[in-house]
């Protein structure tokens, strides 16, 4: 490759994984010139013509991306082209991988990503440190509350097991900084608010760490419990205290009676239409159709205000606040199958390598486990936080494999 095209590539590296955490604008460039550059070595270098039709996962990525596009198309083209627009996000893997494998590239990818964390950290500590008293609002970063707090329970996921993975092989500065990003990364997520993706990480890291550390399983949540045992008249504590009792509050949280009414209707929605539109079943309502069909069977199936006024408002008609019930609904079994099947891929490959390549295939695992969880609560299927979990997944695939490589 040329020498302006290698700068190029590095240039396109460093500002997508430094705007993870900071810029839909910045993803969209870094992205659009790592296609062009792909687009460039497929035409013009038959080795990495042949890379790419022998790597199955890949195809596997652009065969979802298909599908959801033979769905839509059975719809209006405004549901296609909305669909085209959002789930380009499934080629974000296909795109990393390749290019990903180059070593520098890696190691650009892997310090940009730190650095756009350790942005995205300061804002969130700035806008904390700009509220006069915290008692529990909800502090956010660039990004929306919950998206921001999405980012921050990847983030954990993957620090995580490098800690404790690689705790006696890096320096001691390399461990510092991973532990010091952790810690900043929880207090973030904390002080954001985000109860699903708080959850998330909570069984993640407590499956992972009795797994791999009970130790320090038992000395972390001692600790915690007898911080917020000692410091429960401390308002900051009891603020963080009564949020995660919150998630468990079925009856009196306004949130997550919400969340259990539209997941209730959304189930319903998803029988009725396999009863009575098989097709609408398997191939989905449509993205830009959704709200106004879900209405229409709300209003004959159930009381509407009846249930707004339950959640106090809180219900949305928008979406069904679950990736995998939502994808179910607007875009069809098929597809909302095949986007399961993808992600347990992917888990499995993690899995296969951990005994070989154990932090960053751990990392791995664990960064997959709690995008699951987290998408139980949070409609993320077609949005930018996939784009950043796609991502963070291909940079964990790529050092997986450049350790098997470097193992050989």
């Amino acid at each position: 490759m040329p020498n302006l095209l290698t700068k190029i590539e590095i240039t396109s590296f460093c500002l997508l994984f430094f705007s993870l955490f900071l810029s839909k604008a910045g993803i969209y460039i870094g992205l659009s010139l790592l296609l062009l550059i792909q687009i460039y070595s497929f035409v013009r270098n038959k080795n990495f013509r042949k890379l790419v039709s022998h790597h199955h996962m890949l195809w596997g990525f652009i065969g979802l991306f298909c599908l959801g596009i033979a769905s839509t198309l059975s719809m209006e083209t405004k549901d296609a082209m909305t669909y085209f627009r959002k789930a380009s996000i499934l080629l974000v893997f296909p795109i990393l991988y390749f290019q990903l494998r180059k070593t520098n590239n890696l190691r650009w990818a892997q310090v940009s990503l730190i650095a756009g964390l350790l942005v995205g950290l300061g804002n969130a500590f700035y806008e904390l440190a700009r509220v006069t008293e915290w008692n529990g609002q909800r502090i956010t970063s660039f990004w929306d509350v919950g998206r921001w707090a999405e980012c921050l329970g990847y983030s954990l996921a993957i620090l995580i097991p490098l800690i404790f993975e690689h705790r006696n092989s890096f320096t001691k500065g390399k461990c510092l900084l991973y532990m010091i990003l952790s810690v900043c990364c929880l207090i973030a997520l904390v002080i954001s608010g985000g109860r699903g993706p708080l959850l998330a990480i909570t069984i993640t890291s407590s499956l992972y760490l009795l797994l791999r550390s009970p130790k320090a399983f038992f000395t972390i949540a001692l600790s915690l419990s007898a911080i917020f045992y000692v410091g429960k008249s401390f308002p900051p504590i009891e603020a963080v205290h009564q949020r995660i009792s919150s998630i468990a509050d079925v009856h009196h949280n306004d949130s997550n009676n919400a969340r259990l009414v539209m997941w209730q209707n959304g189930f319903n929605f998803a029988k009725y239409n396999l009863a009575n539109k098989p097709s609408e079943f398997f191939f989905g309502v449509g993205i830009e159709h959704f709200e106004s069909k879900y209405r229409l069977f709300l209003d004959q199936s159930t009381n509407v205000q009846k249930m707004i006024d339950q959640t106090n408002g809180e219900v949305s008609f928008k979406d069904l606040h679950n990736t995998y019930l939502d994808l179910l609904v607007k875009i069809g079994a098929i597809y909302a199958l095949a986007y399961m099947v993808i992600i347990v891929l992917m888990l499995k490959f993690f899995l296969m390598h951990k005994d070989h390549v154990s932090a960053w295939a751990y990392s791995g695992i664990c960064l997959i486990i709690t995008y699951g969880i987290t998408s139980v609560f949070y409609t993320s299927g077609l949005e930018y936080q996939t784009t950043i979990f796609f991502s963070l997944v291909a940079l964990c695939y790529a050092r997986v494999n450049v350790e098997l490589k470097q193992n050989e």
